[in-house]
């Protein structure tokens, strides 16, 4: 004899789990449900379980759907990397070619390409300025970084409000750290270049420091 249980409770999440289980489960009820005396004599239980096992065939048609697309994105995703393999491999013949029978840049050019912009590595600009205010002994600490370690030289400009090219200031030397004295309270900004012979890279900055 059963004993009679009150408050029982169906096992959602092992249905839920996956659109797959909720199929597995639908093609279950499909199979047993009709066994049942409840699905044969109580017609609102038959039509909502029948309605479950209808949507589960639609979700079934869905997954199936979403599954042959992602076989075909896979295949379309394989196909264009070979595409793009092939591509680079004829392009660098191809630039080959136009370097091999170029002179001037206008040749480059003409064959519709861009020619490269070749910097000395010390013209290469600052990776970065670290500027600190030591209020102790009242200097402005700068010290500009660079990605390539060998570059030693840079020139550093100042500006209490950098408006205008005239705005800024200067600073005498080339080296990378530079203490600085005798500025009023306020906020200045400081920018720096990499520095060889007469000419100078782009400008990193500015960036700011608040002397107090």
């Amino acid at each position: 004899m059963s004993t009679k249980i009150l408050h029982l409770h169906v096992n959602i999440g092992v249905d839920t789990a996956s659109g797959q289980t909720l199929i597995d489960r639908a093609a279950t009820v499909a199979t047993m449900a009709p066994l049942s005396s409840l699905y044969t004599t109580n017609p609102t239980f038959k039509q909502i379980l029948d309605e479950f096992i209808v949507s589960a065939t639609t979700l079934a048609t869905a997954e199936k759907k979403v599954s042959e697309f992602e076989a075909q994105l896979t295949q379309a995703r394989s196909d264009r990397d070979l595409a793009k393999k092939a591509c680079r491999d004829c392009h660098g013949a191809a630039v080959k070619q136009v370097e091999k029978h170029s002179a001037t840049a206008a040749d480059v050019a003409g064959a519709g390409f861009l020619l490269q912009d070749v910097r000395p590595q010390g013209l290469l600009p600052p990776s970065g300025i670290l500027a600190r205010f030591d209020p102790g002994k009242d200097v402005i600490n700068v010290h500009v970084q660079y990605a390539v370690r060998s570059v030693r030289r840079c020139v550093i400009e100042i500006s209490p409000d950098p408006i205008s090219e005239a705005s800024w200031t200067r600073l005498e030397g080339n080296g990378v750290r530079r203490t600085l004295s005798g500025y009023a309270a306020g906020t200045w900004w400081i920018r720096a270049a990499t520095t060889a012979a007469k000419e100078h890279s782009e400008w990193f900055g500015p960036v700011a420091v608040v002397v107090r």
